[in-house]
């Protein structure tokens, strides 16, 4: 793999002393698509810095006395090009980071790669996915187009304009049965070779995750009482949650 680039932002105020620490990290889209670049965030994290326990307080303060909080030192973000060739699952790390003087070592962190999406200029594409005990809905959608190239007397400017306004997105859904919360959006233009030619395409990801109430029985349908933005040829559009 090819890490592109590593940033950490160094949170500078430190109230406690701190002796030990780790690499936290989660995926930012928790089931890449093979060819896809892999987000990574990671936190810096003391899990041996500890505070008063106000409730035990006394005038004798002993180490029963303290309790520990986990102070998060850093954040940052990896973005990754994977040269993996096949679907399924992989690792990256452990990962070494200096941080402050010190080495630290992160855990491994498990990847499921996905199919690419097929050579369509149009489609809605949903998965519905676990990771880490979480489970996600992750959309994807295509939306065909063309180039407008506007010309003026000291410049030319090249704009691509979409045959639809607007994606699809889940409507603000909470039922005593299930709700869902947008936590991660993305989208662009894509390029896609089709027919010998490569064709310009409006892309959007978007990672919602899934709340299951008490009550809930599957499977709860997606379709246009609920989804934003479903155009007319979309309008038979249903997706089932299980």
């Amino acid at each position: 793999m090819n890490i592109k680039y590593i940033s950490v932002i160094v949170l500078l105020t430190l109230s406690i002393h701190l002796s030990g620490q780790s690499i936290e990290f989660s995926l930012v889209n928790p089931a890449p698509r093979l060819g896809d670049e892999i987000e990574i965030n990671y936190n810096i994290l003391d899990d041996s810095a500890t505070v008063p326990d106000y409730g035990k307080l006394n005038a004798l303060m002993s180490a029963s006395m303290l309790k520990p909080v986990r102070k998060t030192l850093g954040t940052g973000t990896l973005k990754l090009t994977s040269l993996q060739k096949d679907t399924g699952l992989f690792s990256i790390g452990p990962l070494s980071l200096t941080f402050n003087h010190k080495i630290l070592k992160s855990d491994s962190v498990q990847i499921r790669l996905d199919a690419p999406l097929p050579n369509e200029k149009t489609g809605i594409w949903i998965r519905q996915v676990t990771y880490k005990g979480v489970e996600y809905l992750i959309i994807e959608q295509r939306i065909d187009g063309e180039w407008e190239v506007k010309k003026t007397r000291n410049s030319t400017t090249s704009t691509f304009d979409k045959d639809e306004e607007e994606y699809i997105e889940i409507m603000e859904t909470e039922t005593d049965k299930i709700s869902f919360f947008g936590g991660y959006s993305y989208s662009a233009s894509q390029s896609l070779p089709i027919d010998g030619e490569d064709i310009t395409v409006g892309y959007k990801l978007s990672i919602y995750t899934i709340n299951k109430k008490s009550q809930f029985k599957a499977p709860f349908k997606l379709d246009k009482s609920n989804l934003k933005n479903l155009s007319k040829k979309n309008k038979h559009f249903e997706f089932l949650v299980r």
